[in-house]
Order: C-alpha cells, then sequence, then structure tokens
C-alpha cells in the first residue's frame, strides 16, 4: 500500500488559534488572539498563560508564523500569521487519510454541497466550471510538451542514417 504524508492534527485549543489567524485580514499579536477568544465563546477554549505553547507547537508543525517588530510603541511585540489556509489545511486532512482516493473527489465536493446551506448554487458551480477549465488548459500545457518531445523522438528515429538507407 502507498504511504501517504502524514496530517499534522491540531488539538480544539490549536484549531481555535488558527480559526482566529484564518479570520484575520492580518498577523495577529497575543493579545489580539486571546482577546478574540474571549468574544467567540463562553469559556475560552485555551488558557491565556498557555498561549505560548500552543503557538510555538503552531509553529514547529509549520502552521504558523511569528513576525517581529509589529510597531514603534511595542518592539519585542510578536505578530502571527497562518502559513496554510483553512480550505487547503481541510482539504490536506482529507487527501492524507489512509484511504483517500483522488477518485473519491467528485463525492466529497457532493457531500459538501450535501452538508453544506447553499444561497447561491449557479455561482459556485460557474466557479467549479472556471476551475476545471484551468485544470484541463494547465493539463494539456503539461502534455503538449511531452507529447512534442515523443513526436521528435519519433521523427527523429525516421530520419536517422539506419532508416534513410532502409528507405533506399
Amino acid at each position: 500500500m502507498k504511504k501517504k504524508n502524514k496530517v499534522t492534527l491540531l488539538t480544539n485549543a490549536e484549531l481555535a488559534i488558527m480559526q482566529i489567524l484564518w479570520c484575520s485580514d492580518r498577523p495577529l499579536e497575543r493579545s489580539e488572539v486571546c482577546a478574540a477568544a474571549e468574544k467567540e465563546v463562553d469559556t475560552p477554549v485555551f488558557n491565556k498563560n498557555s498561549f505560548h505553547v500552543l503557538i510555538n507547537d503552531l509553529i514547529t508543525k509549520n502552521m504558523v508564523v511569528a513576525l517581529d517588530a509589529a510597531g514603534f510603541t511595542n518592539r519585542n511585540a510578536r505578530r502571527y500569521a497562518p502559513t496554510i489556509s483553512r480550505n487547503e489545511y481541510f482539504a490536506w486532512q482529507i487527501a492524507s487519510t489512509e484511504h483517500y482516493n483522488p477518485e473519491d473527489i467528485p463525492s466529497i465536493i457532493s457531500s459538501l454541497f450535501k452538508f453544506s446551506k447553499i444561497e447561491d448554487f449557479d455561482s459556485i458551480i460557474n466557479k467549479l466550471d472556471e476551475f476545471v477549465k484551468e485544470l484541463k488548459t494547465e493539463n494539456r500545457s503539461v502534455k503538449q510538451p511531452e507529447e512534442a518531445q515523443r513526436a521528435e523522438v519519433v521523427a527523429g528515429s525516421e530520419t536517422s542514417p539506419s532508416s534513410a538507407a532502409a528507405k533506399e
């Protein structure tokens, strides 16, 4: 059986931090992440004192990058940004499972439609159509150079001295 890449599973607390970072349009400081965590739920999903342990674990897992020097007033402040998008992370989880097969993609998309509340179905279908067209174009552009190389090899073998002698 083909061995798959191991998924970096996140704990609930790590996932909560990632959700906060994914929702932000900029890197966040510790205080901003903790404040957002307190607003989101009745009880915080992680203790403020455990933030540095959690964020260092996320950095070790290559899920978050730390940026230095947030501003003039707080020169030592670190800001944190995700290195992977929410959709990439969840797609990575699916694709890295032991029994995942690329032929499952249509079924996975179908299940996403089934379990999602979709208001603008046509818009999503149009985006999927565009994506499929892009994939086909990329696939053709990859195949064309390979086919051109094969054609050159075939053409080269037809004009080789041995084939020219055979024709005479």
